[in-house]
């Protein structure tokens, strides 16, 4: 993935979340860390197992996030990855993780569509700084039923 752009909006997310929940900075940077990778590691097994279909109708604003299995799949473990560090309530676990999540996932939106990339799978790759030939691979019927093993 884009290091570059991951920062900058881990960045703004800090921000966003000191702001809206009155944090400090050690508790905003601890969480922060805790969920840094989430949505990264997120998207990858949910990849894995599913393809990118719905990623991409996601980032080409052909698909809602919002009540999607990828939101579902990216909060429940954005969640964990909080809970583990045991860094916050439950609740304040629960409200964390579905703003960030969201807050997230309309910032890759917004970058994509503000990137000057093609809108379609080429230009996602390119944002993203992935391998096509690779997202072949995953998207296959072999690499599906490889990705539910792992």
């Amino acid at each position: 993935m884009n290091k570059d752009f991951l920062n900058q909006i881990n960045q703004e997310l800090i921000k966003a979340i000191k702001a809206k929940y009155q944090m400090d900075d050690a508790k905003v940077l601890a969480v922060s860390e805790a969920g840094k990778y989430s949505i990264i590691n997120s998207l990858k097994s949910f990849v894995l197992k599913k393809g990118t279909a719905d990623i991409e109708a996601v980032l080409l604003n052909k698909k809602s996030f919002n009540g999607s299995e990828l939101q579902t799949y990216c909060f429940k473990n954005f969640e964990k990855d909080i809970a583990d560090k045991q860094l916050l309530s439950k609740e304040q676990t629960n409200n964390i993780a579905e703003f960030s999540i969201n807050y997230l996932i309309d910032q890759f939106k917004s970058g994509f569509q503000n990137s000057g990339q093609t809108k379609d799978l080429d230009g996602i790759c390119n944002f993203l700084d992935i391998d096509k030939k690779m997202l072949n691979l995953v998207n296959s019927h072999v690499g599906k039923i490889l990705g539910k093993f792992f």
